[in-house]
């Protein structure tokens, strides 16, 4: 396991040193105050969290997520990626609840396959902000109902591709993705999408793009490095988690919340319980009651061993 992870603000929790955690001390929530809450929801990213770097669920991470439908604690994933790139996932772990998708914007029922909650972007945040990505020859995604749009160009496409590939060979549904020329981006608008991931090469590009949504009002949040996420006004993963507490009549208190990049830093401050992973980014880090292991090291698996089962957190 991963030792490596003390960071400046954080120290050891005494009772569980050895296992690498570590308790923010400049985050002022009370942690003694939530440890009595029951927990009821769990939420977890994908990217960096619940998958490994190869891009799978262990199986000491199955095997935990087994002992938490035992435990009858629910469970779903929250992630930046739209409903039908996170569906293979959920079917393979077997979530009962609906995913959080889109950072936020979209709340979907994998099992029914219909929305729960969606939250488009205008028409005319969309139009500007794909118009300046096309002129400019600047990679994207756009998500929409249907699928994946992308200009002709686009190399970032290669990731549902692969996704594609993945999916065929598990007998999941595959992901539509179209080609979006300048002609067309109108028509896109129209129709509505939830999220434009907009890839940028310089500083200076990354603040033309946040200036032009800002125009708007629209939230913009970095989920990987060199892109950034364009979606709605009030659009994150902390509103889309509150929202499904809401529809599930489960108080955040009764809620934990598990992520590693700055896209997953609002529910993980929202959440009654809030772990950010061992290579969190420093803005998850920041709003985190604890820090656990790597997602290499299995750390979801080990921080529901030791906190979430033996009752810790209820």
């Amino acid at each position: 396991m991963n030792q490596d992870n003390k960071t400046e603000g954080y120290r050891p929790l005494a009772d569980c040193e050895s296992e690498g955690y570590l308790h923010n001390d400049t985050k002022k929530s009370n942690v003694a105050r939530k440890q009595r809450a029951p927990v009821k929801l769990i939420v977890f990213d994908l990217d960096g969290t619940l998958l490994n770097p190869q891009q799978f669920v262990s199986k000491r991470n199955l095997q935990a997520l087994d002992a938490l439908r035992a435990a009858g604690i629910g469970f779903t994933l929250a992630s930046g990626r739209t409903e039908q790139h996170m569906r293979l996932f959920a079917e393979q772990i077997n979530v009962d609840l609906p995913i959080i998708a889109c950072n936020g914007a979209v709340i979907y029922d994998h099992k029914r396959r219909q929305d729960v909650y969606r939250k488009q972007m205008s028409e005319q945040l969309s139009s500007e902000v794909l118009d300046h990505l096309l002129a400019n020859q600047l990679d994207f995604l756009c998500y929409t109902a249907d699928g994946v749009m992308h200009p002709e160009y686009s190399r970032k496409v290669e990731v549902m591709q692969l996704y594609n590939a993945k999916a065929a060979a598990e007998g999941s549904e595959q992901i539509q993705t179209a080609i979006l020329t300048a002609d067309g981006v109108r028509s896109a608008a129209r129709r509505g999408m939830v999220k434009i991931l907009a890839l940028y090469n310089t500083p200076t590009e990354k603040a033309l793009l946040e200036e032009l949504a800002a125009r708007h009002s629209a939230t913009v949040i970095a989920s990987m490095s060199g892109a950034i996420d364009v979606m709605a006004p009030d659009v994150s993963k902390g509103t889309g988690m509150v929202q499904l507490a809401r529809i599930l009549g489960i108080g955040l208190e009764n809620t934990v919340a598990f992520g590693d990049h700055d896209n997953d830093a609002s529910m993980i401050s929202l959440a009654g319980t809030g772990f950010a992973m061992g290579e969190a980014t420093p803005a998850a880090k920041a709003v985190a009651d604890i820090i656990a292991p790597n997602c290499a090291d299995d750390g979801v698996a080990i921080a529901i061993e030791k906190f979430i089962l033996p009752g810790i957190f209820g």
